[in-house]
């Protein structure tokens, strides 16, 4: 027999390669799946700079995390209805101003002013987000999620 009749694939043998995929807590690039998945505790050091409002310092991971977060707030309205009716209520936050903002307007200004910047935020802006939250359990994207839990390590009081 010669060489260019034999079936080149003869000496080779086939092997199955099954690759399982197991259900897994969400990636720390993915803030609302892990919201849906379990509590979010984020810890950060308070650093008073000329004021008597605390800016806070995170982790880079956990800094990483809330400017998805924010960023993913910013178009939660756009999908469903029940959102958008949550994200246009009034806020618990007050600008600069002193006047009412809705919710969008608040997440729209923290990811203009902080999240691009890279500034820091403060734990008068930040202490509103677990509010926001929460409002938003009761809509569709995030029905049912559960809590964000922002926590300063030295005195270990919570937002």
């Amino acid at each position: 027999m010669s060489i260019l009749n034999e079936d080149i694939f003869t000496n080779y043998k086939v092997e199955t390669i099954t690759v399982s995929r197991s259900v897994s807590v969400p990636t720390r690039l993915d803030p609302l799946g892990e919201l849906m998945h379990d509590d979010v505790e984020i810890d950060y050091k308070a650093r008073y700079a000329r004021s008597t409002v605390a800016f806070m310092d995170f982790s880079k991971g956990d800094r990483r995390w809330l400017d998805h977060l924010i960023e993913e707030l910013t178009k939660i309205g756009n999908v469903y209805r029940e959102d958008k009716i949550i994200m246009l209520g009034w806020s618990t936050a007050k600008p600069r101003n002193g006047k009412q903002q809705t919710w969008q307007t608040f997440v729209d200004e923290l990811y203009r002013d902080k999240t691009l910047t890279g500034q820091n935020y403060s734990e008068a802006q930040l202490k509103h987000l677990p509010k926001l939250l929460a409002e938003l359990s009761k809509g569709k994207r995030l029905a049912g999620c559960h809590e964000l839990s922002i926590h300063e390590v030295v005195s270990g009081k919570s937002l």
